[in-house]
């Protein structure tokens, strides 16, 4: 009997701790010191990728064949306007996905942000070197912006949406993404 006690008192803190750490923030429940509070919302208007012009070499490709090969990521900011949001069917996550308006492939832009803690991975299709820069950090609900660093590609040669390798970039490359 002592045992059922016991378990029962162990329940009831444990319900109790879990109310104490949620909250309610118009339309999202936050779990406090968990969650970012990320809403579609904070996605949504024209995304900005701006690059620190980089030239790198590709290191570690699937196919070495690459591996030695120069890249030159642009500084231009590159604009992408009506981005589609959608919620990922997977996991906790948004995904967005735009183009510009001379794109060569569709998406040109991919980005992934946890809902949770607003980790986000986006994909940037540089057009000048035919490949996808991959990007990694954290999307900033106030500024509205990803200061992101961005450590591999995905190269596209022949510009037929079809991955022809993967690779590191020998020194990673500064991106700030945001959404204006």
């Amino acid at each position: 009997m002592r045992s059922v006690s016991v378990l029962t008192l162990a329940g009831l803190l444990l319900g109790l701790v879990v109310l104490v750490a949620c909250s309610d923030e118009t339309n999202t429940t936050v779990i406090d010191g968990l969650d970012c509070g990320l809403v579609r919302e904070d996605l949504a208007g024209t995304w900005v990728v701006d690059f620190v012009t980089a030239t790198r070499t590709l290191t570690n490709c699937e196919d070495p064949a690459d591996d030695g090969t120069s890249v030159t990521v642009p500084s231009p900011a590159i604009s992408f306007a009506n981005v589609g949001i959608d919620g990922s069917q997977d996991s906790a996550s948004f995904g967005v996905f735009g183009r510009t308006a001379s794109y060569e492939v569709d998406p040109e832009l991919t980005v992934g942000v946890n809902a949770d803690s607003c980790l986000a991975l986006a994909r940037v299709w540089i057009q000048s070197e035919d490949l996808f820069v991959l990007c990694l950090g954290t999307f900033d609900r106030g500024s509205r912006t990803i200061n992101a660093f961005c450590d591999s590609v995905e190269v596209d040669f022949d510009v037929d949406e079809t991955i022809d390798n993967s690779c590191d970039v020998n020194i990673t490359i500064d991106a700030s993404i945001g959404v204006i």
